[in-house]
C-alpha cells in the first residue's frame, strides 16, 4: 500500500472495531459514591404538606449511576456497523446517553414552574417590603434573614427525616401513619424554630426598628424557605406549573406569614427584660405553630380537593393581608413615636417633621419637586425625608432600650443619621428644600403664627424687607397681604 492508502478503507471491508475510552479509578470511585449518595437519599422521603418521595431527576441519575461500568467491563465494543452497543445499556456511553436523554425535561414546561416557584413569593415579599414607608429596617438584615430560611430548609429535612425513621424503625409505626403524624404535627414545630432562629438574632442588632421590622424580616425568612421547599417538590409533580401555582398562593404564603408573626411578636416587646423577650417569643411561635398545623391539617385531610385548595389559597392570601395589617399597626404607633421625638433636639423642623408625619402621601407631596428640580432631586428630599423618619424612630428606641450595649449602638445610629441628614439637607439646597415646605398644608403654620405673635408683643417693628415673602414670589406660591404673615418657614434647621 503505497502513502496515498493510507488510512484508508477497502470497499467492502468490515468496519474497524471501536473501544469506548476506559473507566479510571478515579472515575470508578466517584461512581460508586454517586450511587451510594441517591440511593441513600431516595430513603428519605417529604413531610411537608405534599406527599412527594424524591425528584425524577434523581431517580435518572441514579439509575445511570448503577449501570457505570467498572474498569474491565468498560471495554465493550460496539456492533461493527451498529448504533446499539451489545452490553445492553451497561457500559458508560450508554448511561451518559441515558442522563442526557433525562435532562431533556428541562424545558419551558419545567423552566416556567421553576419561575412561577421563585418569582410569585418574591414578589410577595416585595410587596410587603414595599410597605414599610420610613425604610427603618436595614436591607442587609432583610437579606440576613432571607439566607437563613434558605438554610432552616436543610436542617429541618433532616430532623423531619429523623422523627419519621423513629416512629418507623424505633416505635414499629406503619409508614403512612408516621408520615401523617409528622406532617401535621412534627413539621410545624421543627420548621418554624428553624425559621426564627435568623429573627432571633435580628432582633438584637441596632437596624431591628420595631414590629414592622420583625415583620418583614420573618416574611423575608418563611418566603426564602418556601422557595427551596417549592424546588425540591417541583421535580415529582405530574403537573409542575399547577404545582408550582398552587403552592406558590397557598404554602409559600402561609410560611411567610408564619414567621411574620414571630417577627412581630419578637419586635412588639423588644424593650422588654428577659422574661418578657422569653414570653414574646413563646407567643410568636405558638400563633406560627398554629396557623401551620391548621395548614397542614387541611391539606392532609383527605384528597386534594377543589374545596381544599380554595381553603389553602384562603389561608395564604389571609396571610398576607394579616401581615400587612400588622405592619399598618406598627406604622400608626411609628407614627406617634415621631411627633413625639421630631424637632425635640434632633435637628428637624417643625414643616420637615409635617411632611415625615404624612409620608403615606409621599408620592402627591413629592411630584411638584419631581416637576420643578426634576427626578433625581425628587430622591434626594424622599431619602431626606425617610432618614428624618429613621432618625425620630432611632431616638425613641434608644429612649426605650434596657440594655446599655443595644442604647450605646442606638445613640451612635443617631448621631450618624444627624450627620446624613444635614449633609442632604446641604445637597437639596435651600430654594428646594423652602419650596417643598411652601407646598405643605397648613398644619406648619401655627409655629410661624406663634412666632409673629411673640414678635408683636416684643413691640418689634416690621422689618424693611419681607425675606419670606420674596422666597414666595420665586417659588411661585403666591403673595399674601404684608400683615398677614409670611407663607414660607424658616429654612434653617432649628437647634
Amino acid at each position: 500500500m503505497d502513502a496515498l492508502g493510507v488510512g484508508l478503507r477497502v470497499r467492502g471491508a468490515p468496519r474497524p472495531v471501536q473501544v469506548s475510552p476506559p473507566v479510571t479509578r478515579v472515575q470508578s470511585h466517584a461512581a460508586g459514591a454517586a450511587r451510594e449518595l441517591f440511593c441513600a437519599a431516595r430513603v428519605f422521603s417529604s413531610v411537608d404538606a405534599d406527599v412527594v418521595v424524591w425528584s425524577p431527576l434523581a431517580d435518572k441519575i441514579a439509575d445511570a449511576c448503577h449501570r457505570v461500568p467498572t474498569r474491565r467491563s468498560s471495554r465493550v465494543p460496539r456492533a461493527a456497523g451498529g448504533d446499539r452497543h451489545p452490553c445492553g445499556g451497561a457500559c458508560s456511553s450508554c448511561a451518559g446517553a441515558k442522563v442526557r436523554r433525562g435532562m431533556t425535561w428541562l424545558t419551558a414546561s419545567f423552566l416556567v414552574p421553576v419561575a412561577v416557584s421563585v418569582g410569585v413569593p418574591a414578589a410577595f415579599l416585595y410587596f410587603v417590603r414595599r410597605l414599610d414607608l420610613y425604610a427603618s429596617g436595614g436591607f442587609a438584615l432583610v437579606v440576613g434573614c432571607f439566607v437563613a430560611g434558605l438554610l432552616a430548609f436543610p436542617l429541618s429535612f433532616a430532623a423531619n427525616t429523623g422523627a419519621l425513621r423513629l416512629m418507623t424503625l424505633g416505635w414499629g409505626l406503619s409508614t403512612a401513619v408516621a408520615l401523617l403524624a409528622v406532617k401535621t404535627s412534627v413539621a410545624p414545630l421543627v420548621e418554624e424554630v428553624a425559621k426564627s432562629l435568623g429573627l432571633v438574632y435580628a432582633v438584637r442588632r441596632p437596624d431591628f426598628t420595631y414590629f414592622v421590622d420583625g415583620a418583614i424580616f420573618g416574611f423575608a425568612a418563611g418566603t426564602a424557605f418556601a422557595i427551596i421547599e417549592n424546588l425540591f417538590y417541583l421535580g415529582n409533580a405530574r403537573d409542575p406549573l399547577g404545582m408550582a401555582v398552587n403552592r406558590a398562593f397557598s404554602t409559600s404564603l402561609m410560611h411567610g406569614t408564619a414567621s411574620a408573626l414571630v417577627g412581630v411578636a419578637l419586635g412588639r416587646l423588644r424593650f422588654g427584660h428577659g422574661r418578657q423577650r422569653f414570653a414574646a417569643l413563646l407567643v410568636g411561635w405558638a400563633s406560627a405553630m398554629a396557623l401551620h398545623m391548621a395548614f397542614n391539617r387541611l391539606v392532609n385531610s383527605g384528597p386534594l380537593t377543589p374545596a381544599h385548595l380554595a381553603g389553602a389559597i384562603a389561608i395564604g392570601i389571609g396571610g398576607v393581608v394579616l401581615t400587612a395589617a400588622c405592619i399598618f399597626w406598627g406604622l400608626r404607633e411609628e407614627r406617634a413615636w415621631l411627633r413625639e421625638t421630631l424637632g425635640l433636639g434632633v435637628g428637624v423642623s417643625a414643616g420637615e417633621a409635617n411632611v415625615v408625619h404624612r409620608m403615606a402621601d409621599i408620592d402627591t407631596l413629592l411630584a411638584p419637586i419631581e416637576q420643578h428640580f426634576g427626578a433625581e432631586r425628587r430622591k434626594q428630599v424622599q431619602r431626606f425625608l425617610q432618614l428624618q423618619a429613621q432618625l425620630g424612630l432611632k431616638t425613641k428606641g434608644a429612649a426605650l432600650a434596657a440594655d446599655p450595649k443595644l442604647r450605646a449602638a442606638l445613640e451612635a445610629q443617631v448621631a450618624d443619621l444627624q450627620a446624613q441628614t444635614d449633609a442632604l439637607r446641604r445637597a437639596v439646597g435651600l430654594y428646594c428644600m423652602s419650596y417643598v415646605r411652601s407646598i405643605l398644608p397648613d398644619e406648619g403654620e401655627p409655629l410661624w403664627d406663634r412666632l409673629n405673635t411673640a414678635l408683636a408683643q416684643a413691640g418689634t417693628a416690621e422689618p424693611s424687607m419681607n425675606l419670606w415673602q420674596s422666597l414666595a414670589d420665586r417659588t411661585g406660591s403666591g403673595a399674601t397681604d404684608a400683615g398677614s404673615g409670611p407663607t414660607l418657614p424658616d429654612p434653617r434647621p432649628e437647634a
